[in-house]
């Protein structure tokens, strides 16, 4: 068992090293199966990513609340949605994850992604890596546990804060004008 080995066994938790400084740089895959860079939706716009499923108890009252959350802050917010069944609620193929998503959802939704483990999309091990989930003294960061988690990030594609599903969209509002107020 190599060193690398060795840690898994004795440290929980995702080894998220991340080549990424700005949530810019990531590609990712949309619905209509095109590659896009996330800058690309998000350039001076401060966003919110958020790991989903559509069988969720919680799934059409989640998405109708970050529906009004992005027409409140509609000129400077962008959500972004992943779809993940880690936590054995989005059992659904491409397609049908675009069906499901496409008539509720106001913002964009991409493939379905992992965001713990070996398998962790890119995207999830930068966002662990740049925020409270990271743990510097064992280089590693905690898992996600929830569906609908959430993480803000500024106008510079940096991570400012992880919220669990429990978090009101009340307390990221506040979070998201004291950030504002000082990125002014």
């Amino acid at each position: 068992m190599g060193n690398s080995g060795l840690r898994k066994l004795l440290f929980a938790g995702d080894i998220v090293e991340s080549p990424y400084r700005s949530l810019s740089d990531i590609k990712v895959i949309n619905l209509d199966k095109e590659e896009v860079f996330l800058g690309d939706l998000t350039a001076n716009k401060y966003a919110i990513v958020v790991n989903t499923g559509s069988q969720n108890p919680n799934f059409k009252q989640q998405i109708n609340e970050l529906n009004q959350f992005k027409q409140e802050n509609k000129d400077k917010l962008e959500i972004l949605a992943f779809p993940c069944n880690q936590f054995y609620n989005e059992p659904s193929n491409f397609k049908t994850i675009k069906d499901s998503y496409s008539s509720l959802v106001q913002f964009p939704v991409f493939q379905k992604v992992e965001v713990n483990g070996s398998y962790m999309h890119p995207l999830y091990k930068f966002l662990k890596r740049h925020s409270s989930l990271y743990n510097y003294k064992l280089l590693n960061g905690a898992k996600i546990t929830e569906d609908f988690s959430k993480f803000l990030i500024n106008t510079k594609g940096e991570v400012v804060s992880f919220y669990a599903a429990s978090t009101p969209l009340s307390q990221i509002q506040k979070d998201l004008d004291t950030l504002k107020a000082t990125q002014n």
